[in-house]
């Protein structure tokens, strides 16, 4: 699991690539920022193993490899990139110190980095240095001091009034007196962290205090502590989350469903109308059209991700997680949803564009959620999130084009909800005909006080494969509107004043042909699989700059 994929195959003579293997090796702990911490116990039993003489394959097997692995080194970049830019006091737990939070996924209690972050650091050091590596030394000197609950202020409180006693001991083994402060290494890191086993996108506009954070995950579900959170993204502005997941810890069977987890919804059916043999804490995820968790659905999501100037987009296909196939009783499956995929688009720090594709029988609902600090203001497609400060985020919605918009407070039905968690309201959005087939669009705007939206505009293609897209200011982003059927050719349509235009679900890295028309003020632009002039990025996003 944490060891690389065409690693382990090397290492245990297995015939094949690997599929299968390494799916915890990204770095981020498959159960999110709560359990994640039990890394520590498997450094811990490395520490021991090391310090008794068994890292040696002769001894110990293949296996040992994991002491240099680099699981490791991911694991401190991705959860270090995973912060807030700056640590806060919580005003309404002043008691707490200055506290880190960092972009959630999993169950969890408290969003806040704890005590016991600090032994994978400590112990990740210390196992380092018996190998004569100090890699990652004064890096855990700087979180150790810093980072958790309390941070600098709190350190001596930490050591004398541990979590655990081990925590006592890490102090006094990492914090030689002699030693120079460890230095936060963030700035020396990328801005973009890819976690592709887990697909998981952290993303940060640079490394200044105030810097605009974004995430994404598509991740396989099939542990314990994992949620219906395919597809699930979050927007960190100027030292505010303006939307995230509802982070918690429900006993009341819904807080793990996607819902609360920034992504769709697409209700299934089955038979039996409903399946005989659902677990307790699949009731909510029924009710609420989830993706099944526990290794109950019907395989894992994929995704591929690209970047580059200006943006960071991603798409995913979910359809896997909302089915829930029962191969022992026919009329208990529940497999009608024939499609969902998500494609994201992070651009220019403020904007964040997402097409949803979802499909299932005629009748069954399909929608889109957010998590918001403040209830929207809803006025036709358009919500508006306006924070304590007068920071913003506007949502618009071009598709459906009859929307059904509608918000509620959703935090009172967690028990419990996060410590420190902001979001409190559910922002919904459907097509009250549920229709068979329904597609989503939207475009997020984050703004400072005062700042008016900059409206968004629905396009489409005019010939060719059907594409939607959305433009705003100088950008159009379009998306193909079918994710299976081969692409022959479109026409897209382009307002006067756009500059920059992106055109997703295209092959990866692939030439295309490329020409212009001008159409009154605007202009045509044609896409061909003949005479290539531009060529798309890995994930298959066609960037065209500097347009007429």
């Amino acid at each position: 699991m944490m060891g690389d994929a065409s690693t382990v195959v090397s290492a245990y003579g297995i015939g094949g690539t690997g599929a299968g293997f390494g799916l915890a090796s990204g770095g981020l702990p498959p159960e999110g920022m709560l359990y994640g911490e039990s890394f520590g116990f498997v450094l811990g039993q490395l520490l021991a193993l090391q310090t008794a003489g068994f890292n040696n394959v002769t001894y110990s097997g293949p296996q040992i490899g994991l002491i240099g692995a680099p699981v490791w080194d991911r694991y401190v970049i991705g959860f270090l990139s995973s912060l807030t830019p700056s640590s806060f006091v919580p005003p309404t737990e002043v008691w707490l110190g200055p506290v880190y939070q960092f972009d959630s996924y999993g169950d969890l209690l408290r969003l806040y980095v704890t005590p016991d972050y600090m032994r994978l650091f400590g112990l990740l050091a210390l196992l380092e240095q018996e190998n004569g590596v100090t890699t990652h030394t004064d890096i855990a000197r700087w979180f150790v001091v810093n980072v958790p609950e309390g941070g600098s202020s709190g350190l001596y409180t930490r050591i004398t009034q541990p979590w655990s006693f081990t925590e006592t001991v890490l102090y006094y083994m990492l914090m030689d007196p002699a030693a120079k402060p460890g230095t936060d290494p963030r700035p020396s890191y990328p801005t973009l962290f890819y976690d592709p086993a887990a697909g998981r996108i952290v993303a940060h506009s640079d490394w200044s205090p105030a810097n605009t954070m974004f995430d994404y995950r598509a991740s396989w579900e099939s542990i314990n502590h994992q949620d219906g959170d395919g597809g699930q993204f979050e927007f960190f502005r100027k030292g505010e989350w303006l939307t995230k997941e509802m982070s918690n810890y429900d006993n009341n069977a819904v807080g793990m469903t996607t819902v609360y987890h920034n992504t769709l919804a697409a209700q299934n059916s089955c038979p039996n109308g409903t399946p005989s043999n659902l677990q307790w804490y699949e009731t909510g995820e029924w009710a609420n059209g989830s993706q099944f968790i526990l290794a109950q659905n019907a395989g894992d999501p994929t995704t591929v991700m690209s970047s580059g100037p200006g943006y960071v987009y991603a798409t995913s296909n979910l359809t896997n997680l909302f089915n829930r196939p029962d191969y022992w009783s026919a009329p208990d499956s529940a497999v009608s949803v024939t499609q969902a995929t998500r494609s994201i688009v992070w651009y220019s720090n403020d904007y964040i564009v997402i097409y949803d594709r979802a499909t299932s029988n005629q009748g069954l609902f399909k929608q889109f959620h957010l998590s918001l600090v403040t209830n929207p203001a809803i006025h036709g497609n358009v919500a508006t999130e306006t924070m304590a400060d007068g920071q913003q985020l506007f949502i618009q919605t071009l598709l459906p084009k009859a929307p059904s918009s509608t918000s509620f407070y959703g935090a009172g039905n967690l028990n419990p909800i996060a410590e420190l968690e902001p979001t409190q309201y559910i922002f919904a959005v459907e097509d009250p005909a549920l229709p068979a087939d329904t597609r989503f669009l939207h475009v997020l705007q984050g703004a400072d006080p005062g700042v008016a939206m900059a409206p968004a505009t629905y396009l489409q293609s005019t010939s060719g494969n059907l594409f939607d897209g959305a433009q705003f200011g100088g950008t159009a982003v379009y998306f193909l509107v079918s994710a299976t059927a081969a692409f022959t050719g479109a026409t897209l349509s382009v307002p006067a004043g756009v500059t920059t235009m992106l055109v997703a679900g295209l092959s990866p890295n692939t030439g295309y042909g490329v020409s212009f028309q001008q159409i009154g003020t605007g202009y045509a632009v044609s896409i061909s699989t003949a005479g290539a002039t531009a060529t798309t990025d890995g994930a298959g996003l066609l960037v065209l700059t500097g347009l007429p």
